[in-house]
């Protein structure tokens, strides 16, 4: 994977909390964009975006060692999201990190980029995902909630650089790693 790529997921996921398909607690924004000369679908997942989604967050329960909101969530995008046959990335933030994480699993997509996501799957069974990369920042403390209980899938990560003294919400955000990736 490429700058280029990550910037597409940034953008995307960025505008997947204004633009989506609502399933209730679930969104999901899905458009095609062109990526070295070719079509690439992408299907960018916001993360928290209204209040109940609190809830599903702090919820450390599991299914099939996937946190109970993200294999819920994953379930009811498989239903109604048209895959085509074209590439496919899965951008994610937040909340929707493991719901991204189990359809990369689940659809084998070609593509998947999350940005600060929850903890989402239970030790011993966190899966191996290729073509995966995981963006953090040692400034938020959203990736570590539930480091007891959960942990992240193996594959690459990208560390953003610890620039503040104290946890800052605002290292969180999309606009961050949208600014993060034009630096």
């Amino acid at each position: 994977m490429d700058q280029t790529l990550y910037k597409i997921a940034a953008l995307k996921c960025r505008q997947s909390y204004s633009i989506h398909k609502d399933l209730g607690t679930t969104e999901y924004y899905d458009s095609i964009v062109e990526y070295n000369g070719s079509p690439l679908q992408v299907l960018a997942i916001p993360g928290t975006n209204e209040s109940l989604d609190w809830f599903w967050n702090m919820l450390l329960v599991s299914w099939d060692g996937v946190k109970l909101g993200a294999y819920l969530a994953a379930e009811k995008i498989e239903k109604s999201f048209l895959r085509l046959d074209l590439p496919l990335l899965i951008a994610c933030h937040s909340k929707a990190g493991p719901t991204g994480l189990r359809l990369k699993q689940k659809y084998g997509a070609d593509y998947c980029v999350a940005f600060a996501p929850a903890r989402g799957f239970r030790h011993g069974k966190a899966p191996v995902l290729e073509n995966t990369v995981i963006f953090t920042d040692p400034d938020d403390l959203v990736d570590k909630v539930g480091f007891l209980s959960f942990r992240h899938p193996e594959c690459e990560f990208i560390e953003a650089p610890d620039d503040h003294f104290f946890p800052s919400v605002g290292d969180h955000v999309m606009d961050h790693w949208v600014e993060f990736l034009n630096a």
